[in-house]
């Protein structure tokens, strides 16, 4: 179980990396044989989520706990924001490390590690997550945008076995799988939905051999039909590309203004491109037609949602940029 030692350091950490932004463009470069003292992960789950959920003094644990020592943060990218980690699971900490991929190579990556049924904040019902948050940039003109770009290598998903709606992976009642990254804004005149909506999410879900394990996993965008949209009537999902286990593959995402009030999200797996243009929802309110219009952009990545299973993700060689105009 996660120790917190000092609540107050960490809540002031956290306001700090809400509200400094960095354009520099110094990185810090590591050799892949570079040995990092991070801390200890727990690669087994708690068998009780409230013990999971607190440290030993009976308080919530707070949910930025895991920032790297040392400045040896190789998925920070080059914006300070980034450097903030939302660690909702007490399965095992983010880590880095040397691991050996399926062509025999090695690469030092970022571990993104969850299981089901660790999520530890007290009260939160959504899924367990260690994920890292973009700049967010404002407003709806033209040229804004913000960009996450690197390689991900997925080691596993989560999965239900015996779940009812397994067979159908386009049903978005099917809970298999896990999400990589996903884009993410505030609209004008929101009616419903959350506070803080996902446009469009990249879903791994796995492919099984018939002699059993997994064969590749295939990558789905999980897409808004209109804005806060959620579940069967608010989301679909379509189909990206297939990806092979344990193998790097380039991903990138971008969540930007075409137009004045035009919101598109990009995404690329591997070779393959998809385009959404996010739909401006027309709401009536107060007995008049207004339209939802994007005022937002920012862009998550790591590892989020397992409702069966464990989930392992690595990110490694992270890239941002943005523009606000």
């Amino acid at each position: 179980m996660k120790k917190v030692t000092n609540n107050i350091l960490n809540l002031s950490l956290a306001a700090i990396l809400a509200t400094t932004v960095s354009c520099t463009n110094d990185e810090n470069v590591l050799n892949e044989d570079n040995s990092l003292q991070l801390k200890k992960q727990e690669d087994t789950a708690p068998t009780q989520l409230m013990t999971c959920g607190q440290n030993a003094a009976g308080k919530k644990i707070y949910r930025f706990t895991d920032i790297v020592p040392g400045g040896n943060d190789i998925n920070k990218t080059q914006v300070h924001k980034t450097s903030g980690i939302d660690d909702r699971t007490c399965h095992a900490d983010y880590h880095q490390k040397n691991v050996t991929l399926a062509d025999g190579s090695r690469k030092f990556v970022g571990v993104y590690k969850i299981a089901a049924g660790t999520q530890n904040q007290s009260g939160d019902s959504t899924q367990p997550r260690i994920e890292r948050a973009s700049k967010t940039v404002t407003g709806s003109k033209k040229g804004t945008f913000v960009q996450i770009e690197g390689y991900v290598t997925i080691k596993s998903v989560g999965h239900q076995s015996g779940h009812r709606f397994n067979n159908d992976q386009l049903d978005m009642r099917n809970t298999q799988g896990t999400y990589i990254i996903q884009a993410k804004g505030t609209h004008h005149n929101k009616t419903i939905g959350s506070p803080d909506p996902a446009i469009l999410l990249l879903v791994a879900k796995p492919k099984f051999k018939s002699s059993g394990g997994v064969d590749y996993f295939k990558v789905y965008r999980e897409q808004i039909t209109k804005r806060g949209g959620s579940g069967t009537d608010g989301r679909k999902l379509l189909f990206v590309a297939d990806v092979q286990p344990n193998t790097r593959t380039k991903i990138l995402m971008k969540n930007y203004f075409k137009e004045d009030n035009e919101q598109w999200v990009k995404v690329t797996v591997g070779s393959t491109s998809k385009f959404l243009k996010v739909p401006n929802t027309k709401v009536r309110i107060d007995g008049r037609d207004r339209f939802q219009v994007g005022n937002q952009a920012k862009i998550r990545f790591g590892a989020y949602r397992v409702q069966g299973g464990t989930a392992e993700i690595y990110w490694d060689t992270m890239k941002q940029t943005y523009k606000q105009n």
